[in-house]
């Protein structure tokens, strides 16, 4: 089965390709597991002092889930989890990219926490900051778990309500 273009996304930023096929190897695995169509993709990969790409791990979403193959050149190892309105933190660190221009030097990562208490890490450096920008914009913010309302009293005693509160405000 063909691969969607914007699953593709990927051969812009791997290096190699065996990193490249293995990764499609991956999406047919996913797809053969997943309920869900995936929807996305993204390679998490950073730099040796060498300068060579380490793929750390694959990630592939669906609407409501996230799949990580974690060493994934090497074996299919993966799990799976809710991500849909579950993101309860996520921080992020960038060197020497602004969210609009990269360098090879450009560095950027991105780690979260879900609802179910597992968390995860995107890493990137190159041209591949923007794709994990895009997918944090696009995966991540909107998933941002609502904090329900806050009742505190004040120093009258009387109720105030702390409204709801995301990360995405």
């Amino acid at each position: 089965m063909a691969i969607p273009s914007n699953l593709r996304r990927y051969r812009e930023y791997v290096e190699t390709e065996v990193a490249s096929k293995r990764i499609a190897q991956l999406i047919g695995v996913a797809r053969d597991f997943y309920l869900e169509p995936i929807q996305d993709i993204f390679v998490s990969e950073y730099r040796e002092s060498d300068g060579r790409q380490v793929i750390r791990s694959v990630w592939m979403f669906s609407e409501s889930q996230t799949m990580e193959f974690k060493n994934p050149l090497q074996e299919d190892n993966f799990d799976l989890a809710v991500i849909k309105g579950s993101v309860v933190w996520l921080v992020a660190e960038r060197k020497d990219f602004d969210f609009v221009s990269w360098s090879g030097a450009s560095r950027f990562t991105v780690k979260f926490k879900l609802a179910s208490a597992i968390h995860g890490e995107f890493y990137a450096s190159g041209k591949n900051c923007l794709e994990l920008l895009r997918i944090t914009r696009e995966r991540m913010l909107p998933n941002a778990m609502r904090v329900p309302s806050v009742i505190m009293t004040d120093e009258l005693g009387e109720l105030q309500e702390l409204g709801p509160h995301s990360l995405s405000e």
